[in-house]
């Protein structure tokens, strides 16, 4: 009886363990946790990474108030450029929204909350620093900007139909898109 048992134990052991060396060499590898891109999460595409810190809609920017229907969106980001032997130069015109429906709106306004990082401001044919030009933001166009080192922080301004600023929207900027939905 007592081998009947011990034979009985053993097989159950063995059972187990079987059990345990084919679950463990089956199993997928744990899933890692990978951050959807949005505000605050850095996205990388081509040569730069780009961070929105924040996004808000406003009423007015510099004075300058939008029609009945219209909002403006302000939209503070970091844009990062990966590529060492370029100069960091952010294009006016290469950032947009892209609203739920497809439609592209292009940056309207921009502000610079440091002026520090700027090495020089484009608008048209002239070229300057933003201190000597003691400009910090503006409505109506939106300026190249060239970076002292491989880091720009801007502000952009965008006006949008108070229906689209309530849905999903993307910034774009050249292969970067970061999907974002405004926080009411």
């Amino acid at each position: 009886m007592k081998h009947i048992n011990a034979l009985k134990f053993s097989l159950l052991c063995s059972l187990v363990l079987l059990f345990l060396l084919v679950g463990c060499s089956s199993a997928a590898p744990a899933a890692t946790a990978t951050s959807t891109p949005g505000i605050g999460v850095p996205v990388s595409a081509g040569k730069w990474e780009v961070t929105i810190s924040n996004v808000h809609k406003a009423n007015e920017w510099s004075g300058n108030k939008p029609k009945s229907g219209y909002v403006l969106l302000v939209l503070d980001a970091t844009f990062h450029n990966l590529d060492s032997t370029q100069t960091t130069r952010i294009i006016g015109k290469a950032i947009a929204i892209i609203e739920n429906d497809g439609q592209i709106t292009d940056a309207l306004g921009w502000g610079i909350p440091d002026n520090s990082n700027i090495d020089i401001m484009e608008i048209g044919d002239s070229k300057q620093s933003p201190s000597e030009a003691g400009i910090t933001g503006g409505l109506g166009f939106v300026p190249a900007f060239e970076s002292k080192g491989d880091t720009l922080k801007a502000t952009y301004v965008f006006i949008l139909t108070e229906d689209a600023i309530v849905k999903p929207l993307k910034f774009q900027f050249q292969d970067v898109q970061i999907p974002f939905t405004l926080s009411q």
